[in-house]
């Protein structure tokens, strides 16, 4: 399950789900668009003919009514649409004050390791949010400047902030532009993944070196993809499972891409149904990202303490360097042609 800034998901595009009486094997029902159309069933058996619950999850039924037809991750990434899974209602609901990733051991290492990088220079927030990181860094004295694609999350920051304390940019992070130079550029909890083709998320890091002074540093934390956790041919895993709460991530291996899906419900026939899509990126290939952006990888955790990231890390922290000798992408009057051959970029030890 991704736990991320960006799995904050939408009720824009589903209704609440509703169970039908009864609790016999397979009885489900579905939730369904603002038009009525069928999204997304919610199974509340054990599924029938000896299927897995997962396996009849993720079935809707055909234009003509009869049999079912698979529901495929690409298809829920097609219909979903940033500017709509961080609307008003999800900004309203994304703040959890003391408890998950506001937690005091959550935040605090966050923001002492950024603030230490960030020194006395200033700082760069790609999909800023409501603050959760840029306001603690902020009242550490830390100048900090955000980009953000959501309105509605501006406006929950502006319940904290004002745009003289934490200015904000509208805009996608692998393209919207910040005034000035900053000598870091941080992006937590995985919220590169929601850029959902590897050119966006390469445009990113390209975004981030525009930004960066020589020999500034790009953070991003993001979590190990789990597919060692996926049993063959099957393209969903439950991934937690608690009173009140499952939680389901489905699969397109082919594309590197995973929807997690969120469904909480208390004792009655009513569940809320909350998703969001991601592209996941193996720490190798972020790494050869940031090369192509003239990054080199300094230094990877696998959290913000500083614990040896190894084979069973589930995340990791990597801060990435922007060479003194290589010019930030796009730099106005540096000839490309000048810089040194990126096959000459080693990454550092970790």
């Amino acid at each position: 399950m991704i736990s991320s800034d960006r799995a904050r998901t939408s009720t824009a595009s589903f209704k609440t789900v509703r169970f039908r009486e009864g609790t016999g094997v397979g009885r489900r029902d579905y939730a369904t668009s603002s038009s009525g159309s069928c999204l997304h069933p919610y199974a509340s058996g054990a599924g029938s003919q000896g299927r897995s619950p997962v396996a009849e999850l993720y079935e809707y039924p055909d234009s003509s009514g009869n049999g079912r037809q698979p529901w495929l991750v690409t298809d829920i990434i097609r219909l979903v649409r940033q500017e709509d899974v961080w609307d008003a209602e999800s900004a309203e609901r994304y703040d959890t004050p003391g408890i998950g990733m506001f937690s005091p051991e959550v935040l605090g290492p966050t923001v002492d390791r950024l603030a230490a990088l960030a020194g006395s220079g200033r700082v760069l927030e790609f999909a800023i949010g409501t603050g959760r990181v840029a306001v603690p860094l902020a009242q550490r004295g830390v100048t900090v400047t955000g980009i953000e694609l959501s309105r509605p999350m501006i406006e929950q920051l502006r319940t904290k902030v004002d745009e003289a304390t934490v200015p904000v940019v509208v805009g996608d992070m692998a393209t919207a532009r910040a005034p000035g130079e900053y000598t870091l550029v941080y992006l937590v909890y995985n919220t590169i993944s929601n850029l959902l083709s590897q050119a966006e998320q390469v445009a990113c890091f390209r975004n981030a070196s525009r930004h960066l002074t020589p020999g500034g540093r790009f953070v991003i934390e993001l979590w190990v993809p789990e597919l060692r956790t996926l049993p063959p041919v099957q393209q969903a895993t439950v991934s937690q499972s608690e009173p009140g709460y499952i939680g389901l991530d489905t699969y397109d291996v082919l594309h590197q891409r995973i929807v997690s899906h969120h469904f909480t419900f208390g004792s009655g026939k009513e569940a809320r149904v909350f998703r969001s899509p991601h592209r996941y990126i193996w720490p190798a290939e972020l790494d050869l990202m940031g090369q192509l952006a003239g990054f080199k990888l300094e230094t990877r955790h696998a959290d913000w303490a500083g614990t040896e990231f190894d084979s069973g890390s589930r995340s990791h922290v990597s801060v990435y360097r922007l060479a003194s000798w290589v010019a930030p992408v796009g730099r106005k009057g540096i000839d490309p042609r000048q810089r040194p051959r990126l096959d000459t970029i080693h990454d550092a030890r970790v």
